[in-house]
């Protein structure tokens, strides 16, 4: 009997092998794919064909056709995919207009009395910018040491705070081009939440103008702090896999365990030690800012919020240092 039964995981075993043989064998010394880069020019196609009916609208900076004093922003902002503008200008338009259609979609709905379609959006957009941003900011340098380019520019003039700097510069576009659609998700949530608010006396008005305080200030302050972070873990690695895996990694550590210690010290003994400790993960504040944060700050709202931003400010800036240095 027991032969009986493992035949079905032994015949599964011998015959992933086998396909693991044939197409790592097959694929051994295959050309890359380059899929992004794909994706670029079929992206290109399409917006050159939508721009005949525009007029021929062009996002490209001819006034600086050589290095000069910036060689890496240069080569950066000119030579690779997501720092040309014309390119960063076709990706946000293929952001913004799927965006823009699914919040005029909820709005036309149910005429945004329900604000889980634009937390549900807000929250797919989110994680996917962070993903993109960390993974982007991480390889940063290991891209530089895995293409045997960093050893050269090492020999150059260029101190090590000009070098991450310069890096940084297209990151910081990268990082405002995913940001837009998030905030267009905010700004819808936040036009239907004051168009409640005017028609039921009852709620504050003022919740929604700190809502979209609130989310301006987690645009403002989180993406970069995610930039910087995943930066700082991209110089101390040397594989891509490894940069990317650990910077993830920590930013999923950083966000999860708060929360876990957090109910856990709750069950042992309940108190406001246990909801300052949850406040320690940075995913909170965006999503008690979708609830409500009358339910979770009793005190005045606008000084909890700042006073939030303002320490998450200075860990950015301590991650930056760090990076420079």
């Amino acid at each position: 009997d027991t032969a009986l039964r493992s035949l079905p995981a032994l015949g599964a075993t011998a015959v992933f092998l086998l396909l693991a043989r044939l197409i790592l064998v097959r694929r051994a010394f295959a050309p890359p794919r380059q899929r992004l880069r794909r994706f670029f020019r079929w992206l290109d196609a399409v917006m050159q064909r939508a721009n005949r009916f525009i007029g021929g609208i062009a996002f490209r900076s001819r006034n600086r056709a050589l290095p000069e004093d910036d060689p890496i922003a240069w080569r950066e902002l000119t030579r690779t995919t997501l720092g040309r503008p014309h390119y960063l200008a076709r990706l946000l338009v293929a952001l913004e207009i799927p965006t823009v259609a699914l919040c005029g979609l909820a709005l036309i709905m149910d005429g945004g009395r329900n604000n889980e379609t634009f937390s549900f959006l807000a929250a797919v957009l989110g994680t996917l910018a962070v993903l993109a941003l960390s993974a982007l900011s991480a390889n940063a340098f290991v891209s530089e040491r895995v293409s045997q380019t960093l050893e050269v520019l090492l020999t150059t003039p260029l101190s090590a705070r000009d070098m991450v700097r310069q890096k940084a510069r297209m990151l910081m576009r990268f990082t405002w081009v995913i940001a837009i659609p998030l905030m267009t998700v905010f700004v819808a949530e936040w036009w239907a939440e004051s168009a409640d608010a005017w028609r039921s006396r009852d709620d504050d008005p003022a919740s929604p103008a700190l809502y979209l305080l609130c989310s301006g200030l987690t645009l403002a302050v989180y993406l970069p702090l995610v930039l910087w972070l995943s930066l700082w873990v991209g110089l101390k690695m040397k594989t891509r896999f490894r940069a990317i895996v650990t910077a993830l990694a920590v930013l999923v550590g950083w966000c999860v365990l708060p929360i876990i210690c957090s109910f856990m010290f709750d069950i042992e003994a309940p108190g406001i030690s246990a909801t300052l400790l949850a406040f320690t993960s940075p995913v909170v504040v965006p999503v008690v800012n979708e609830e409500g944060m009358r339910n979770f700050f009793p005190g005045p709202q606008l000084l909890g919020i700042l006073l939030h931003f303002l320490i998450y400010a200075g860990i950015l800036a301590a991650f930056r240092y760090q990076c420079l240095t």
